[in-house]
């Protein structure tokens, strides 16, 4: 097959769409809940590649100061993540997208790129992260996509 700019931009797409439903996917099941105070929050789960709990990763929330270490079943705390402008539409109010930075000594930076969190509640989310090895691998970007209702409103289905 010949490698020409179309052709790479669907591979990059497909493997996007795989990446996003593979750690995504575990978290869909318990991907919200409804917060006791009303607040807008993420939690992160951060396990290794066999799917074990990894303690003490520090996870950042792009716009969020501190940072938070995981426990020993490897959730971070609930991070509120306070209110704000939608990136992708400023039109949407009732969801909007953070970042997410994950790091652990032994192990490669790995970011969580749009993130929906829905306004009121709490977004847990799974992130697997990878040994730093021989591999070389600088870091492990993973992109989520925007709430499937809002797609589809974009092509009018």
């Amino acid at each position: 097959m010949k490698l020409t700019r179309k052709n790479l931009l669907l591979a990059l797409a497909f493997l996007a769409l795989c990446v996003t439903g593979a750690v995504f996917a575990d978290g869909a099941r318990k991907a919200t809940q409804t917060s006791a105070q009303g607040q807008t929050s993420v939690r992160v789960e951060v396990v290794d590649e066999s799917g074990a709990p990894l303690h003490n990763a520090t996870v950042k929330v792009q716009g969020v100061d501190n940072r938070f270490l995981t426990d020993d079943k490897g959730n971070s705390p609930v991070i509120e993540t306070g209110a704000r402008r939608n990136a992708v539409d400023a039109t949407q109010t009732e969801w909007y997208c953070v970042n997410v930075l994950i790091e652990k000594e032994g192990y490669v930076p790995t970011f969580l790129i749009n993130v929906v969190v829905i306004s009121g509640q709490t977004r847990l989310v799974k992130a697997k992260v990878y040994a730093d090895d021989d591999s070389h691998l600088p870091y492990v970007c993973y992109v989520e996509s925007p709430p499937d209702d809002y797609l589809r409103s974009l092509v009018g289905k």
